[in-house]
């Protein structure tokens, strides 16, 4: 691995702090032994050397502090499963329902691979690391059969769309995005593989950035590809070395072009990458929070100096200015552009005000964010002791408990303690019994 200081202090913070990110200690244990073989072979006080060394070790210490926070929740002494009738509308079920719409045998594209509102699921409490996944498979499948559909025909771009929907379904069925199709009888290339898992991380990064709003954009001209994966050529790209000449380095990724033209990436800077094309995706996301109308130079044909600065509203176009020459509607839209904005914001209040009906487009909605995790201050209900399912229904007297299937036994635990805290807190509050809150068996948890 050529490069300077500075490089190689960048690539490994990109590589630590993906490494840092990951919760799953048998992969982490897998990468870990995987750069130890690659050590072995590599020249000792070398720059490759020192990058697997470091990843390594990286890999070592966020296993032991996976386990260090698993250790602080008390093992449960009994298997926590969900108890009383069933409510539905969990995870798992949310996740089920998508799978099974799913259609890989349908003999057209929305049907075999629906368009879901992400947003509303995962404010039904679909987990987020399953909708950023499906939101990307979607989008992948659907460019894939309108590109196949043009060259080839409909049926043959199904089959080339199948796969994502493949992907998509075993991935909301299992949790697990590391989806195995070595058995699945699809025609799955190394490099499908890569790009489909490269973008997956990807996608998970946006959500970390953007949350729920992501689901909500277009997200088709925001990828990375992996030119090194399967058969394909490694592509070549110039630096400057340390020397201050310019240097050529194999390229493992590259980024997709919007926002800023492509830029490729050595094999140990995937992080890298992420990182670039999710700044490219806040940033334009940024300016359109602070520029939400889309100001356009419009003109009336053969008319001199008609030109002007105008808005689609409501699917017209409204004038912003009076008419004008060509040149000066553009020094215009430069030099104005808050005003305009501003304008544009006041027209669109009014057009809402004037056409507002019950539950129409200019009705407002109250949005409720959650604050940040902080530490309970109060009684201690419990004594430190673990709290089984049934005695948390009885004690509040709801209809049934569930938990996701994803969802950890320790972390099952962990829930159980602190939402019976929450609860005590709440009815010892109020001044009331703890089992009236489930308001005699009509609700469920």
């Amino acid at each position: 691995m050529a490069g300077n200081a500075a490089d190689i202090a960048r690539a490994e913070k990109a590589v630590g702090d993906y490494i840092m990110s990951s919760n799953s200690i048998e992969r982490l244990d897998s990468t870990a032994k995987e750069f130890a073989a690659r050590k072995k072979q590599a020249e000792k006080g070398s720059a490759e050397y020192r990058m697997d060394d470091f990843c390594e070790k990286k890999c070592r210490e966020r296993i032991k502090e996976i386990k260090r926070e698993a250790a602080e929740v008390k093992e449960p002494t009994e298997r926590i499963d969900d108890v009383g009738e069933k409510i539905g509308g969990a995870r798992k079920d949310l996740a089920q329902k998508m799978s099974d719409k799913i259609d890989l045998d349908a003999d057209n594209f929305p049907k075999m691979f629906p368009k879901f509102d992400l947003k509303k699921m995962v404010e039904q409490g679909l987990d987020a690391k399953l909708a950023a996944p499906v939101q990307f498979l979607r989008q992948a499948a659907y460019e894939e059969y309108k590109r196949y559909t043009k060259r080839y025909g409909k049926k043959y771009a199904l089959k080339a769309a199948q796969f994502y929907a493949a992907y998509a379904k075993r991935l909301l069925e299992t949790g697990n995005a590391d989806v195995d199709f070595k058995d699945s009888g699809f025609a799955f290339t190394e490099y499908g593989q890569a790009y489909i898992k490269t973008n997956i991380a990807l996608f998970e990064k946006i959500y970390e950035a953007l949350g729920d709003d992501m689901f909500g954009l277009d997200l088709k001209d925001y990828y990375i590809i992996p030119l090194a994966a399967g058969s394909r050529a490694n592509s070549k790209y110039y630096r400057r070395g340390e020397n201050g000449q310019m240097e050529q380095v194999d390229a493992y990724y590259a980024t997709s072009h919007v926002g800023g033209g492509t830029s490729y990436y050595e094999e140990d800077r995937l992080g890298d990458a992420i990182d670039e094309v999710v700044g490219r995706l806040t940033k334009s996301v940024d300016y359109k929070k602070s520029h939400p109308y889309k100001l356009s130079h419009y003109y009336r044909p053969g008319v001199k100096d008609s030109d002007y600065v105008g808005v689609k509203l409501g699917g017209k176009v409204v004038p912003l200015t009076d008419t004008m020459s060509s040149a000066e509607v553009q020094r215009y839209m430069r030099d104005h552009e808050a005003e305009l904005q501003e304008k544009a914001r006041m027209l669109d209040e009014q057009r809402k005000q004037k056409g507002e009906k019950s539950g129409g487009e200019g009705r407002w909605k109250p949005e409720l964010t959650l604050g940040g995790k902080r530490a309970r201050v109060g009684k201690d209900f419990r004594g430190g002791r673990n709290v089984s399912p049934e005695e948390f229904r009885s004690t509040f007297g709801f209809r049934g408990v569930e938990f996701g299937n994803y969802v950890t036994q320790q972390e099952r635990q962990r829930v159980l303690n602190e939402s019976y805290d929450a609860l005590m807190d709440m009815a010892d509050m109020l001044g009331v019994s703890p089992r009236s809150l489930g308001l005699g068996g009509q609700l469920g948890f």
